[in-house]
Protein backbone atom coordinates (compact mmCIF):
# COMPACT_ATOMS: atom_id res chain seq x y z
CA UNK A 1 0.00 0.00 0.00
CA UNK A 2 1.19 3.51 -0.75
CA UNK A 3 1.31 5.54 2.47
CA UNK A 4 -0.89 9.25 2.28
CA UNK A 5 2.47 11.08 2.95
CA UNK A 6 4.24 9.75 -0.48
CA UNK A 7 0.83 10.62 -2.52
CA UNK A 8 0.63 14.05 -1.13
CA UNK A 9 4.14 14.90 -1.99
CA UNK A 10 4.13 13.49 -5.49
CA UNK A 11 0.53 15.31 -5.49
CA UNK A 12 3.17 18.76 -5.29
CA UNK A 13 4.55 17.54 -8.74
CA UNK A 14 1.53 16.93 -10.74
CA UNK A 15 -0.59 19.95 -10.41
CA UNK A 16 -0.04 21.00 -14.48
CA UNK A 17 -0.69 17.26 -16.11
CA UNK A 18 -3.37 15.20 -16.83
CA UNK A 19 -1.31 11.99 -14.50
CA UNK A 20 -2.39 10.42 -11.62
CA UNK A 21 -0.42 10.09 -8.83
CA UNK A 22 -0.49 6.43 -8.60
CA UNK A 23 1.09 6.52 -12.34
CA UNK A 24 3.65 8.94 -11.16
CA UNK A 25 4.41 7.06 -7.57
CA UNK A 26 4.82 3.47 -10.28
CA UNK A 27 7.65 5.79 -12.01
CA UNK A 28 9.09 6.52 -8.83
CA UNK A 29 8.86 2.77 -7.87
CA UNK A 30 10.80 1.78 -10.83
CA UNK A 31 8.64 1.91 -14.05
CA UNK A 32 10.64 3.48 -16.86
CA UNK A 33 8.12 6.17 -18.23
CA UNK A 34 4.54 7.32 -18.44
CA UNK A 35 3.03 8.66 -21.83
CA UNK A 36 -0.01 11.13 -21.72
CA UNK A 37 -3.30 9.87 -22.96
CA UNK A 38 -3.46 12.91 -25.31
CA UNK A 39 -0.47 12.34 -27.07
CA UNK A 40 0.51 10.36 -29.70
CA UNK A 41 2.23 7.08 -28.80
CA UNK A 42 5.93 7.20 -28.00
CA UNK A 43 5.68 10.67 -26.45
CA UNK A 44 6.47 10.52 -23.04
CA UNK A 45 5.46 13.18 -20.52
CA UNK A 46 7.42 12.06 -17.66
CA UNK A 47 10.24 9.31 -17.23
CA UNK A 48 12.35 8.93 -14.36
CA UNK A 49 14.58 11.46 -15.34
CA UNK A 50 12.43 14.26 -15.78
CA UNK A 51 10.28 13.46 -12.62
CA UNK A 52 13.31 13.53 -10.43
CA UNK A 53 14.56 16.65 -11.92
CA UNK A 54 11.31 18.36 -11.40
CA UNK A 55 11.41 16.85 -7.51
CA UNK A 56 14.93 18.38 -6.80
CA UNK A 57 13.64 21.99 -8.45
CA UNK A 58 10.24 21.95 -6.49
CA UNK A 59 10.55 19.96 -3.17
CA UNK A 60 13.01 20.33 -0.15
CA UNK A 61 15.04 18.14 0.61
CA UNK A 62 12.97 16.55 2.95
CA UNK A 63 10.35 15.13 0.75
CA UNK A 64 13.23 14.42 -1.53
CA UNK A 65 14.58 11.75 0.58
CA UNK A 66 11.08 10.46 1.90
CA UNK A 67 9.98 9.74 -2.24
CA UNK A 68 12.95 8.91 -3.75
CA UNK A 69 15.43 7.36 -0.87
CA UNK A 70 19.37 8.49 -0.33
CA UNK A 71 20.35 5.55 -2.27
CA UNK A 72 18.21 6.45 -5.20
CA UNK A 73 19.23 9.78 -5.17
CA UNK A 74 22.89 8.74 -5.45
CA UNK A 75 22.32 6.60 -8.16
CA UNK A 76 20.34 9.29 -10.07
CA UNK A 77 22.45 12.68 -9.29
CA UNK A 78 24.70 12.68 -12.41
CA UNK A 79 26.24 15.29 -14.17
CA UNK A 80 23.41 15.50 -16.82
CA UNK A 81 20.78 16.15 -14.41
CA UNK A 82 23.14 18.61 -13.05
CA UNK A 83 23.69 20.07 -16.00
CA UNK A 84 19.79 20.70 -16.43
CA UNK A 85 18.71 21.79 -13.03
CA UNK A 86 18.09 25.43 -13.63
CA UNK A 87 18.92 28.12 -10.91
CA UNK A 88 22.94 28.06 -10.38
CA UNK A 89 22.32 27.89 -6.70
CA UNK A 90 20.50 24.84 -6.47
CA UNK A 91 22.84 22.68 -8.48
CA UNK A 92 25.71 23.95 -6.38
CA UNK A 93 23.69 22.93 -3.64
CA UNK A 94 22.60 19.05 -5.07
CA UNK A 95 26.44 18.77 -6.45
CA UNK A 96 27.57 19.41 -2.87
CA UNK A 97 25.15 17.27 -1.30
CA UNK A 98 25.82 14.18 -4.06
CA UNK A 99 29.51 14.72 -3.80
CA UNK A 100 29.26 14.33 0.40
CA UNK A 101 26.95 11.71 -0.08
CA UNK A 102 28.81 9.54 -2.20
CA UNK A 103 32.23 10.10 0.28
CA UNK A 104 33.93 12.53 -2.65
CA UNK A 105 36.56 15.31 -1.59
CA UNK A 106 34.17 18.39 -1.60
CA UNK A 107 35.88 21.94 -1.83
CA UNK A 108 35.15 24.77 0.56
CA UNK A 109 33.32 27.66 0.04
CA UNK A 110 34.97 30.13 -2.47
CA UNK A 111 36.77 32.81 -0.80
CA UNK A 112 36.97 35.01 -3.83
CA UNK A 113 37.47 39.15 -3.99
CA UNK A 114 33.40 38.74 -4.70
CA UNK A 115 32.76 37.04 -1.32
CA UNK A 116 35.27 38.93 0.73
CA UNK A 117 33.37 42.36 -0.47
CA UNK A 118 30.19 40.84 0.58
CA UNK A 119 31.52 39.68 4.09
CA UNK A 120 33.30 43.21 4.77
CA UNK A 121 30.11 44.84 3.90
CA UNK A 122 28.38 42.90 6.59
CA UNK A 123 30.88 43.33 9.10
CA UNK A 124 32.24 47.13 8.42
CA UNK A 125 29.17 49.22 7.52
CA UNK A 126 29.52 52.70 6.28
CA UNK A 127 26.88 53.19 8.93
CA UNK A 128 28.62 51.90 12.08
CA UNK A 129 32.05 53.78 11.07
CA UNK A 130 30.21 57.21 10.51
CA UNK A 131 28.47 56.89 13.70
CA UNK A 132 31.80 56.30 15.55
CA UNK A 133 33.45 58.85 14.06
CA UNK A 134 30.33 61.41 14.66
CA UNK A 135 30.52 60.28 18.62
CA UNK A 136 34.30 61.35 18.86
Amino acid sequence: MISNKKTDIVALLNWDYNVSNKELLAIIAGSTSLTDQGKEKGETVFDVNKLFIRSLERLNWLNITYLWGIDKFKELYTTEISKQLFPKQLKQKYDFTAALLRGETVSATEWGTERAKQLQHTFLSHRWNRTQQSIL
